[in-house]
């Protein structure tokens, strides 16, 4: 099986990237991915990015981490009706330990933001920020979740 694909690196950390729109490699095979993922052995990287289609937006993105281990320093996803901000770690059907903020109405909030003098006072001048929002800590096995 030849497999094409790109290695990218940023931020301390190396990635293969592979354009899996065809839905052609097998994403559930964990041993592949390990193997591909060793630095002995395989490509070598910290994780494995494969980009799926998706019936609801452009594509989707499906991240593997090394060893069964996904750390989520920072991510941020901020779009026109909801933004969330996370932090946290997966390991491998043992444990899932997620914090962020759910803003979901983004848009009442950047209005707000705009009103002159109140709107720093009540939003803030962070992205993301916002009157509107809740702040969420989920942590136990995945079957308790």
């Amino acid at each position: 099986m030849k497999i094409k694909f790109q290695k990218f690196q940023g931020t301390g950390n190396d990635f293969i990237i592979i354009n899996n729109k065809d839905l052609l490699f097998p994403s559930n095979n964990n041993k592949l991915i390990e193997k591909l993922c060793d630095r002995k052995h395989g490509i070598g990287c910290d994780g494995l990015i494969l980009i799926n289609p998706s019936q609801s937006s452009d594509f989707e993105m499906i991240y593997s981490s090394q060893k069964g281990l996904t750390k989520i320093e920072e991510m941020y996803a901020i779009g026109p009706a909801i933004s969330i901000l996370m932090d946290g770690y997966i390991s491998s059907k043992k444990l899932i330990s997620l914090r962020g903020t759910l803003v979901p109405a983004t848009t009442i909030n950047r209005s707000i933001a705009s009103i002159p003098l109140l709107g720093k006072i009540l939003i803030g001048e962070k992205t993301g920020e916002g009157v509107f929002g809740v702040s969420f800590k989920i942590k136990g096995p995945p079957k308790n979740l």
